[in-house]
């Protein structure tokens, strides 16, 4: 078989060619001779294949400049460089040396393209700015009661952190705004059933009350759109709270959806309540004192009270590990040792 152009003879022709000038004879690669890349001037992040990342300037070019190339079928990619110059502040130069595999042969083409940077407004800072939500997650403090110190802006800073883990699958998962309301706070989140998701979160990790009720807000594609508000009403209690309920006093050690986990302070032995029944809380960790060990036997501990120093005993509970001094709580003229949180049901 002979090349039909330079008339050698050759193993294999590729359309009546050799593979030298089936070589020269294309160029395998249609290059763009301009593509644009566009960042957002609120958030900063590119726009990438449809997609708005945050990525950087030369990532996105390239990114831009692949997408727009074209490579011939029979030719392989084996790698490629790619120069970014930037020339003005909007215009760069990008260019680009490619590496191909064609009829046996390694081919280099290559090009130089211009590369423009457009700022625009991406939709989900586009929803940000014109104050788009779909729900409201209230965080409010048990009725008749008030947050603790911190604790509002513990559980703030807890939605924030949902929310980032959220956006960086879902873009439409972000908060407009946040509002001090009626003793606690009000989250504006652009996506309803993430932010049902979150005010869950809230309730499983507090014990909270949840409730949730509907507005409706307009049509879209003749469909009725809603508003959701997601209630989450913090319970009067925490761990590490001591409760009284029928004349027993509890260390509260975990809550869940429905039911608290608690130590009974006579026994040491484990205890739970429905999370919907009544009980009182005494305190937290500022009830907590040390007292002194005047003498122990295999059941009992003698125990120095550490408010009027009379010794008074105190059944000694199985798991009992402590030295010359204990932590206890005072109660109704009793004492109570009082266990690790670390040990809990």
């Amino acid at each position: 078989m002979y090349c039909v152009k330079c008339g050698r003879e050759a193993t294999e022709l590729y359309e009546h060619l050799c593979p030298e000038c089936y070589v020269k004879s294309r160029n395998f690669v249609e290059f763009p001779q301009d593509v644009v890349v566009h960042s957002c001037r609120s958030c900063g992040r590119f726009e990438m294949l449809g997609e708005w990342k945050n990525s950087g300037f030369n990532e996105a070019a390239e990114s831009a400049i692949m997408n727009n190339t074209y490579i011939e079928k029979g030719a392989k990619l084996l790698s490629y460089e790619l120069d970014i110059e930037q020339k003005s502040p909007i215009h760069y130069q990008a260019n680009l040396r490619f590496y191909l595999q064609v009829a046996g042969l390694e081919v280099e083409r290559e090009a130089s393209i211009r590369v423009r940077h457009r700022e625009i407004t991406c939709p989900r800072c586009q929803k940000v700015n014109g104050n788009y939500y779909e729900a409201i997650i209230q965080v409010r403090p048990a009725v008749g009661g008030k947050f603790r110190e911190e604790e509002l802006e513990d559980i703030s800073r807890e939605i924030r952190r949902m929310v980032d883990a959220g956006f960086s699958r879902n873009p439409n998962i972000f908060i407009t705004k946040e509002e001090d309301m009626h003793g606690g706070r009000d989250f504006y989140i652009g996506d309803s059933s993430y932010a049902s998701h979150m005010a869950r979160r809230l309730v499983k990790n507090y014990g909270a009350i949840y409730t949730e009720s509907s507005s409706l807000w307009g049509m879209k594609n003749g469909r009725e759109l809603y508003r959701m508000t997601y209630l989450v009403r913090l319970p009067p209690y925490r761990i590490g709270d001591f409760l009284e309920k029928d004349g027993k006093i509890y260390l509260l050690v975990s809550i869940g959806s429905d039911r608290i986990q608690c130590i009974d302070l006579e026994s040491w032995g484990d205890f739970s309540f429905d999370g919907k029944e009544r009980v009182s809380v005494l305190g937290g960790e500022e009830m907590i004192k040390k007292a002194v060990i005047v003498s122990e036997s295999s059941n009992e501990l003698q125990l120095m009270d550490p408010l009027d120093y009379r010794t008074l005993d105190v059944r000694k509970p199985a798991g009992f590990s402590f030295s010359e001094e204990v932590p206890v709580i005072r109660y109704q003229e009793r004492l109570y040792l009082v266990p690790s949180l670390e040990r809990s049901p």
